[in-house]
Protein backbone atom coordinates (compact mmCIF):
# COMPACT_ATOMS: atom_id res chain seq x y z
CA UNK A 1 0.00 0.00 0.00
CA UNK A 2 2.65 2.46 0.54
CA UNK A 3 4.55 1.93 -2.68
CA UNK A 4 1.06 2.40 -4.46
CA UNK A 5 0.96 5.86 -2.05
CA UNK A 6 4.37 6.55 -3.55
CA UNK A 7 3.43 5.94 -6.45
CA UNK A 8 6.98 3.69 -6.81
CA UNK A 9 7.71 2.20 -10.18
CA UNK A 10 10.19 -0.11 -9.64
CA UNK A 11 9.54 -3.10 -6.79
CA UNK A 12 11.88 -2.92 -3.58
CA UNK A 13 13.18 0.12 -4.71
CA UNK A 14 11.78 4.01 -3.34
CA UNK A 15 13.45 6.87 -5.23
CA UNK A 16 13.91 10.02 -3.24
CA UNK A 17 11.23 11.76 -5.27
CA UNK A 18 8.89 8.82 -4.66
CA UNK A 19 9.62 8.57 -1.20
CA UNK A 20 8.94 12.48 -0.72
CA UNK A 21 5.97 12.57 -2.32
CA UNK A 22 4.29 10.01 -0.61
CA UNK A 23 5.26 10.91 3.13
CA UNK A 24 3.96 14.37 2.13
CA UNK A 25 0.79 12.89 0.57
CA UNK A 26 0.74 11.36 4.15
CA UNK A 27 1.70 14.25 6.10
CA UNK A 28 4.32 12.36 7.60
CA UNK A 29 7.71 13.59 7.99
CA UNK A 30 9.17 11.23 10.98
CA UNK A 31 8.45 7.29 11.37
CA UNK A 32 5.87 8.27 13.99
CA UNK A 33 3.73 9.97 11.52
CA UNK A 34 4.15 7.38 9.56
CA UNK A 35 3.07 4.62 11.76
CA UNK A 36 0.01 6.68 12.70
CA UNK A 37 -1.24 7.10 8.54
CA UNK A 38 -0.81 3.52 7.80
CA UNK A 39 -3.86 2.69 8.92
CA UNK A 40 -5.93 5.80 7.42
CA UNK A 41 -3.61 4.47 4.14
CA UNK A 42 -5.63 0.82 4.62
CA UNK A 43 -9.13 3.19 4.36
CA UNK A 44 -8.10 5.04 1.52
CA UNK A 45 -7.23 2.06 -0.46
CA UNK A 46 -10.06 -0.12 0.24
CA UNK A 47 -12.44 3.27 -0.44
CA UNK A 48 -14.45 1.41 -3.89
CA UNK A 49 -12.53 4.61 -5.80
CA UNK A 50 -9.10 3.70 -5.33
CA UNK A 51 -9.11 0.31 -5.10
CA UNK A 52 -9.18 -0.78 -8.63
CA UNK A 53 -5.98 1.35 -9.25
CA UNK A 54 -4.53 -0.13 -6.24
CA UNK A 55 -5.63 -3.64 -7.76
CA UNK A 56 -4.06 -2.81 -10.84
CA UNK A 57 -0.90 -0.88 -9.66
CA UNK A 58 -0.27 -4.37 -7.11
CA UNK A 59 0.08 -6.68 -10.75
CA UNK A 60 2.34 -3.76 -12.52
CA UNK A 61 4.23 -3.62 -8.85
CA UNK A 62 5.18 -7.79 -10.00
CA UNK A 63 6.47 -6.97 -13.10
CA UNK A 64 10.32 -6.91 -12.45
CA UNK A 65 11.79 -7.20 -15.63
CA UNK A 66 12.08 -4.51 -18.94
CA UNK A 67 9.47 -5.51 -20.78
CA UNK A 68 7.47 -8.33 -18.92
CA UNK A 69 3.53 -8.21 -19.43
CA UNK A 70 2.73 -11.16 -17.28
CA UNK A 71 3.27 -12.63 -13.70
CA UNK A 72 3.71 -16.30 -12.62
CA UNK A 73 0.62 -18.41 -11.51
CA UNK A 74 2.46 -18.86 -7.75
CA UNK A 75 3.28 -15.17 -7.34
CA UNK A 76 -0.33 -14.14 -8.81
CA UNK A 77 -2.00 -16.82 -5.89
CA UNK A 78 -0.06 -14.92 -3.31
CA UNK A 79 -0.73 -11.50 -4.68
CA UNK A 80 -4.44 -12.60 -5.01
CA UNK A 81 -4.84 -13.34 -1.35
CA UNK A 82 -3.11 -10.10 -0.57
CA UNK A 83 -4.84 -7.71 -2.68
CA UNK A 84 -8.36 -9.03 -3.01
CA UNK A 85 -8.43 -12.01 -0.18
CA UNK A 86 -9.93 -9.79 2.54
CA UNK A 87 -12.73 -8.83 -0.02
CA UNK A 88 -13.62 -11.61 -1.75
CA UNK A 89 -12.49 -14.85 0.26
CA UNK A 90 -14.66 -17.42 -1.37
CA UNK A 91 -13.92 -16.30 -4.87
CA UNK A 92 -10.38 -15.94 -4.54
CA UNK A 93 -9.84 -19.30 -2.58
CA UNK A 94 -11.52 -21.35 -5.43
CA UNK A 95 -9.59 -19.26 -8.32
CA UNK A 96 -6.20 -19.81 -6.26
CA UNK A 97 -7.54 -24.02 -5.98
CA UNK A 98 -8.18 -23.62 -9.77
CA UNK A 99 -4.73 -22.19 -10.60
CA UNK A 100 -2.66 -24.00 -8.74
CA UNK A 101 -4.39 -27.17 -10.87
CA UNK A 102 -5.13 -26.15 -14.21
CA UNK A 103 -2.34 -27.14 -16.41
CA UNK A 104 -2.97 -23.94 -19.48
CA UNK A 105 -1.74 -21.47 -17.78
CA UNK A 106 1.76 -20.68 -16.47
CA UNK A 107 1.27 -16.97 -15.87
CA UNK A 108 -1.56 -14.43 -15.95
CA UNK A 109 -1.49 -11.02 -17.78
CA UNK A 110 -3.25 -7.95 -17.07
CA UNK A 111 -6.31 -8.46 -19.05
CA UNK A 112 -7.01 -11.80 -16.67
CA UNK A 113 -5.72 -10.07 -13.33
CA UNK A 114 -8.45 -7.37 -14.25
CA UNK A 115 -10.90 -9.48 -15.24
CA UNK A 116 -10.98 -11.82 -12.36
CA UNK A 117 -11.50 -8.33 -10.29
CA UNK A 118 -14.49 -7.48 -12.82
CA UNK A 119 -15.92 -11.05 -12.16
CA UNK A 120 -15.39 -10.65 -8.07
CA UNK A 121 -16.95 -7.25 -8.07
CA UNK A 122 -19.79 -8.05 -10.22
CA UNK A 123 -20.73 -11.90 -8.59
CA UNK A 124 -20.22 -10.32 -4.86
CA UNK A 125 -22.35 -7.22 -5.74
CA UNK A 126 -24.86 -9.99 -7.48
CA UNK A 127 -24.99 -11.96 -4.64
CA UNK A 128 -25.24 -9.31 -1.61
CA UNK A 129 -29.21 -9.46 -3.69
CA UNK A 130 -29.11 -13.00 -4.22
CA UNK A 131 -30.77 -14.73 -0.71
CA UNK A 132 -29.32 -18.25 -0.93
CA UNK A 133 -26.22 -17.31 -1.95
CA UNK A 134 -23.81 -20.15 -2.32
CA UNK A 135 -20.05 -20.04 -2.34
CA UNK A 136 -19.35 -22.38 -4.58
CA UNK A 137 -21.79 -20.87 -7.40
CA UNK A 138 -19.67 -19.57 -9.32
CA UNK A 139 -17.42 -23.22 -9.78
CA UNK A 140 -20.48 -25.06 -10.22
CA UNK A 141 -21.58 -22.62 -12.90
CA UNK A 142 -18.00 -23.11 -14.38
CA UNK A 143 -18.70 -26.99 -14.57
CA UNK A 144 -22.17 -26.42 -16.16
CA UNK A 145 -20.67 -23.64 -18.72
CA UNK A 146 -17.76 -26.44 -19.70
CA UNK A 147 -20.95 -29.45 -19.58
CA UNK A 148 -22.98 -27.81 -21.87
CA UNK A 149 -19.60 -26.47 -24.58
CA UNK A 150 -19.65 -23.21 -23.63
CA UNK A 151 -16.49 -22.88 -22.25
CA UNK A 152 -13.52 -25.26 -21.75
CA UNK A 153 -11.02 -24.97 -18.92
CA UNK A 154 -8.59 -23.27 -21.48
CA UNK A 155 -11.11 -20.47 -22.10
CA UNK A 156 -11.69 -20.05 -18.47
CA UNK A 157 -9.66 -16.98 -17.65
CA UNK A 158 -10.84 -15.07 -21.16
CA UNK A 159 -14.24 -15.14 -20.79
CA UNK A 160 -15.40 -11.57 -19.43
CA UNK A 161 -17.39 -10.70 -16.81
CA UNK A 162 -20.44 -10.15 -18.96
CA UNK A 163 -20.30 -13.75 -20.15
CA UNK A 164 -20.41 -15.47 -17.15
CA UNK A 165 -23.30 -13.28 -15.67
CA UNK A 166 -25.28 -13.43 -18.89
CA UNK A 167 -24.76 -17.28 -18.67
CA UNK A 168 -25.79 -17.00 -14.93
CA UNK A 169 -28.64 -15.00 -15.82
CA UNK A 170 -29.61 -17.18 -18.99
CA UNK A 171 -31.46 -20.60 -16.89
CA UNK A 172 -33.43 -18.00 -14.25
CA UNK A 173 -34.63 -15.31 -17.26
CA UNK A 174 -35.91 -18.59 -19.10
CA UNK A 175 -37.89 -19.80 -15.95
CA UNK A 176 -39.00 -16.23 -16.00
CA UNK A 177 -40.16 -16.06 -18.96
CA UNK A 178 -42.20 -19.64 -18.97
CA UNK A 179 -43.88 -18.74 -15.43
CA UNK A 180 -44.84 -15.43 -17.08
CA UNK A 181 -46.16 -16.93 -20.65
CA UNK A 182 -47.93 -19.51 -18.13
CA UNK A 183 -49.68 -16.43 -16.07
CA UNK A 184 -50.57 -14.18 -18.99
Amino acid sequence: MLAWKMKAEKQGYFTLEEWRRGLKSLRADNVNKLKKSLPELEKEVKRPSNFMDFYAYSFRYCLTEEKQKSVDIESVCELLDLVLGSQCRAQVDYFIEYLKVQTDYKVINMDQWMGFFRFCNEIFCWSKYYKHWDPTFWRDLYKDMELVGIVSPHDFLSYSVEVWIRVALKPLLLSLLLVLKNIL
